[in-house]
């Protein structure tokens, strides 16, 4: 498949400013906890924290081409907290890395450019503001400021440690780069108000609320999550026929345990969701995994495909719900929730409450050695066109089932 890009957008909508202008953070100050900011070489800077936590106030947070920044912290667990105290937005093309979690926040936009290698244990790059306090005591809220209208731009090769997590939370996120979160957690997130809760293992909720003006996440390359999770979220006001998210990459979470992977692609109420790329859920040693979509208005473009399907189960696709108006499935698109070899096909579930048009193929089958048929539902209140190739039969067991009905699921 070939992956769109979006950089040509990208680089007219920035604010155009002097890459060369600062190639290094600057007027780094702890201002919470304890440790020191050191310049090794001229092109390296070395921020070692002695504490759990750290808080940090620079003036600006650059990383030039050929430079680098290291955050040296007491273990996996430890988490620094950046802000950006200047006018300027961030600007990221050298390298980033740290053994345990950075927390970059830059209420003026923060751009991560392609070149740029950000390795981590965990990642939050986000416009939103955090308080000081809040921080210190665990209670990870992030919401918006007088800022609106801001973005998180990632073009760069974003890698975390085994269970780490990438959040990139703005009023508009974008996604250009590769972003690698094995077993563990990736966010895109465009909303009011964003809260983490980390714990030993990484991090362990998220909950995203509050709708803002001009909403939009996209990704237009490469995102895996295997064994672990991916959201996309964006909750815009007065969105209309807008687009709120654009999904023309690839998304991965594919399961190789048996940990089920999981995908969710949240559009709110306002605003369309438009997908043409590529969300895999599969698992070729177990169970298929989850992948929920919802929006007021969903489109599974030409050449889209959602693959949950297992080496056993079949896994569970949830497209629309009560609240979706209008749900178009394009005649090359393909939802797989089979079971490839032992197991029971997965199920389906396809709600909106004014008109569905399905013109691509959907498979629920049976596995190759035993297991019966998934299910397909349909449900729609209003105007229903079905014109899509729909296979739910088992070749050593029972088919399985299509159902239609009037009442929105």
């Amino acid at each position: 498949m070939k992956i769109k890009t979006l950089s040509c957008i990208i680089a007219l909508s920035l604010p155009i400013f002097s890459v060369n202008a600062s190639v290094i953070p600057y007027n780094g100050k702890f201002v919470n906890g304890d440790g020191t900011i050191s310049r090794p070489t001229k092109n390296e800077m070395l921020v070692e924290q002695n504490t759990a936590k750290g808080i940090i106030d620079w003036t600006s947070f650059n990383i030039g081409k050929g430079y680098s920044v290291k955050f040296k912290q007491p273990d996996s667990n430890s988490v620094t907290l950046n802000r950006v105290t200047g006018s300027a937005l961030t600007n990221i093309v050298g390298n980033l890395t740290s053994n345990g979690k950075v927390f970059l926040v830059n209420p003026n936009g923060i751009m991560l450019r392609s070149g740029a290698n950000i390795n981590v244990g965990g990642l939050v790059a986000t416009t939103k503001q955090i308080n000081n306090n809040d921080f210190i005591n665990d209670k990870l809220l992030f919401s918006s400021g007088t800022n609106e209208n801001k973005q998180v731009v990632n073009q760069a090769n974003i890698k975390t440690s085994k269970g780490g997590f990438v959040v990139l939370a703005s009023d508009r996120v974008m996604n250009a780069g590769r972003i690698t979160t094995p077993s563990g957690k990736t966010v895109l997130a465009s909303a009011e108000k964003i809260v983490l809760q980390l714990d030993s293992s990484g991090l362990k909720n998220i909950a995203i609320d509050g709708e803002v003006a001009n909403a939009f996440v996209s990704n237009s390359s490469f995102i895996s999550a295997t064994n672990g999770q991916v959201y996309l979220t964006a909750l815009g006001k007065d969105m209309l026929m807008n687009t709120v998210i654009n999904n023309n990459g690839i998304i991965e979470a594919s399961g190789f345990s048996d940990i089920n992977p999981n995908i969710s692609v949240n559009g709110g109420d306002s605003g369309k969701v438009s997908l043409s790329g590529q969300l895999i859920a599969n698992n070729p040693t177990g169970n298929g995994g989850v992948v929920n979509i919802n929006g007021q208005h969903i489109a599974l473009e030409d050449f889209s495909s959602i693959d949950v399907s297992g080496k056993g189960n079949g896994g569970v696709v949830n497209i629309g719900s009560k609240k979706t108006s209008t749900l178009d499935m394009k005649p090359t698109s393909a939802i797989f929730a089979s079971s490839v070899t032992s197991g029971n096909g997965g199920n389906v579930k396809l709600s909106a409450k004014d008109k569905i048009t399905l013109e691509g193929a959907i498979e629920a089958k049976g596995g190759s050695e035993f297991g019966n048929g998934g299910n397909v539902i349909i449900s729609n209140s209003g105007n229903l066109t079905n014109l899509s190739t729909i296979n739910v039969q088992a070749s050593n067991g029972q088919d399985g089932n299509i159902v239609t009905t009037e009442t929105i699921m």
